[in-house]
């Protein structure tokens, strides 16, 4: 913006083009309307009880001192010059007084076209709610583009209908090929690791499986020759009886496992906690 230095001895020439200078400087002031937009309240302009204040307005470009009072629906422009007298005795007008107000007239602009700017504070406080609510769009697009239900990833399900039906999102869990789950159970070695594979499909049996067991069996026994001479004469025999034991004694029998293929894997259930 430009300056005057007024404050000089030796005669300040002050004339009308000094003054006009002065005009121009200050007029640069009107630009600043332009950040709250055409149709502005700068200042001002309150509704009390039905009343508007008195404030400042942002028209075509100019700032203007608004006057209140009882609103209408068109606001307007007034100009008033003031006249000064001149050396030659002449009046002429050296001040124009402008301002805005209610009215009717040649020119007249919408009261309801008349918007508030909000303040550098305020923006930075919605620039930022702005950003939070774009973050929440955005989560909120990338929950809807995943399944309806919100699987969590890595949740294992059972599919009932062909592979090449399998939805979008999901594929086949091969690990469980030809095996069935197990549930994990960290109290038993055996079953305290996820997904390893355990099992066998087929089971060969030894004779450490089989049980100790007793029975009976009828048997006949030689009781002696008909020729007591030796190598003379003929065996008779008689019935008798006698037990068999098979299998393995209860201190070396081994226990036949009876574990199908299978993976350990994570039972959960949703709860809505």
């Amino acid at each position: 913006m430009n300056k005057q230095n007024f404050n000089q001895s030796e005669g300040f020439p002050l004339e009308t083009e000094v003054l006009n200078d002065m005009q121009t400087a200050y007029n640069i002031f009107n630009s600043l309307g332009s950040i709250a937009g055409d149709l502005a309240v700068i200042s001002g302009c309150e509704n009390n009880n039905g009343v508007i204040s008195n404030g400042v307005v942002f028209i075509n470009g100019e700032v203007l001192e608004f006057r209140g009072g009882n609103p209408t629906t068109t606001v307007i422009i007034v100009e008033t010059p003031i006249k000064k007298e001149f050396e030659n005795g002449e009046e002429k007008d050296v001040l124009f007084i402008r301002f805005a107000t209610f009215g009717i007239g040649n020119t007249t602009y919408n009261w309801s076209d008349f918007k508030r700017p909000k303040s550098t504070i305020q923006l930075t406080k919605e620039k930022a709610e702005q950003t939070e609510l774009e973050k929440l769009i955005q989560r909120v697009k990338q929950l809807e583009e995943r399944p309806m239900a919100n699987v969590p990833i890595g949740m294992i399900a059972i599919w009932g209908r062909p592979s090449n039906e399998i939805p979008k999102g999901w594929e086949e869990f091969t690990p469980l090929h030809g095996r069935m789950p197990l549930g994990f159970d960290g109290s038993q070695s055996d079953y305290d690791a996820l997904l390893v594979p355990l099992g066998s499909r087929k089971k060969k049996l030894s004779k450490e499986h089989i049980p100790e067991f007793k029975f009976t069996t009828g048997t006949i026994e030689q009781e002696g020759n008909t020729d007591s001479s030796p190598g003379g004469g003929t065996p008779y025999f008689k019935p008798s009886q006698r037990d068999v034991s098979i299998g393995t004694s209860a201190t070396n029998q081994i226990e036949i496992d009876f574990l199908n293929p299978c993976l350990v894997v994570h039972f959960i259930i949703y709860t809505g906690k």
